[in-house]
């Protein structure tokens, strides 16, 4: 039951954070919430054995406060829509995901892996040990002092002294790292130097010094969860990280010399673009990315939402009332929830436009639905 209070469809955690993110972000889809009101109509439910639900109890809404309850999951759903899959979120999300992924131990990923889980977790748990409460950038987390500190504070770039790189000897925080700039905040771009420093794949790292330079990757095609679509997004969501990461490369590989074969044929193709650098730029990073989100992970939950029914009259006996399941609001927030997560290709900023001049939809549909089959055999 108290895991209940923090993750359930609805529970402490989400009217924290629904509420907070919408007044930070400065949009009204959290005010919508009557916490006051909610509070008055819950209580402690039996899920029924015919729900399916792995748990036995849960947090019940009476159902004089289904408006109360439902409104979790709208208010949920518009921050999803208007905030955390905003396509710049899903586009740094998918670029730090990915170079994440790269960059872990494969064994991770695979059974029998929790000795690698621990060694990275206690690695995570090293370097959150040297940051310095209240985890902002100060002369301790990097080895930066005095002028450095102050341009730190008028929001200027910080390059690590001589003395500051021989202090990062004896700190695995304290090494030396890419100027900082405010438009990251300070332990995000703390936590970005510590994953570059999981392995060496040259790629990912590149993935992530193009978030801190805020070179973000660009939308080329867009494919809806759509009935003519169905099959190669079925496809999409089947596929595990380390399968979504070949999906990647097989399709850069694919793009890539489909684009040289393309632009040696064309005369004035090297007016538009430079072949050369194209081709350092497949080379140098991972320069197609397929951002895949899962509409069902963000709404649904395993513990269903239960409406206790009203009583026709006050009563001090029991009544046999089966609690209903809220499945009708699910089943509509499924179906938004669907229309704000399609399929995107993304691609390195510098191909965006040759890609774009070269390629067209049912072209890059194709491409992408070959590599899907490559990787799944």
């Amino acid at each position: 039951m108290l895991s209940a209070l923090i993750d359930g469809p609805i529970d402490a955690d989400k009217a924290d954070y629904l509420i907070r993110d919408s007044t930070q972000c400065r949009i009204p889809y959290g005010e919508q919430l009557d916490i006051e009101r909610l509070l008055r109509v819950m209580t402690l439910v039996r899920i029924p054995n015919y729900f399916g639900s792995g748990h036995k109890l849960t947090i019940g809404v009476y159902e004089k406060g289904r408006a109360s309850a439902d409104s979790f999951g709208l208010a949920r759903y518009l921050l999803h829509s208007a905030v955390y899959w905003h396509h710049a979120s899903r586009i740094i999300k998918s670029m730090l995901q990915y170079a994440t992924v790269i960059l872990l131990p494969s064994e991770v990923f695979g059974q029998g892996s929790d000795k690698k889980i621990d060694e990275v977790r206690s690695k995570l748990v090293s370097f959150l040990l040297e940051l310095v409460p209240p985890f902002q950038l100060s002369s301790t987390c990097i080895g930066i002092t005095g002028d450095a500190k102050r341009k730190i504070a008028v929001g200027k770039d910080v390059h690590p002294s001589s003395s500051d790189e021989n202090a990062s000897e004896q700190n695995p925080v304290k090494q030396k790292t890419k100027p900082w700039y405010p438009g990251i905040s300070s332990t995000d771009w703390l936590m970005l130097e510590w994953v570059k420093k999981l392995g060496n794949n040259v790629q990912a790292k590149q993935l992530i010094e193009n978030i801190q330079e805020r070179e973000l990757y660009k939308r080329t095609f867009t494919f809806r969860r759509e009935e003519q679509n169905e099959d190669l997004t079925t496809k999409l969501d089947q596929l595990n990280w380390l399968e979504k990461v070949s999906l990647c490369q097989k399709l850069s590989e694919l793009v890539k010399v489909s684009l040289e074969r393309k632009m040696q044929s064309e005369l004035l193709s090297r007016s538009l673009a430079d072949p050369t650098e194209i081709a350092q730029i497949f080379t140098n990073n991972l320069a197609l990315l397929v951002d895949i989100p899962n509409p069902k992970v963000m709404i649904t939950s395993e513990r269903p939402l239960i409406y206790v029914p009203e009583l026709e009259r006050k009563t001090y006996f029991d009544q046999n009332l089966s609690p209903m399941k809220a499945d009708g609001l699910s089943k509509s927030l499924d179906a938004l929830m669907q229309s704000i997560s399609p399929i995107r290709v993304l691609c390195h900023p510098k191909v965006r436009q040759p890609i774009l001049l070269y390629f067209d939809k049912n072209e890059m549909k194709n491409t992408l639905e070959r590599a899907v089959h490559e990787v799944k055999g």
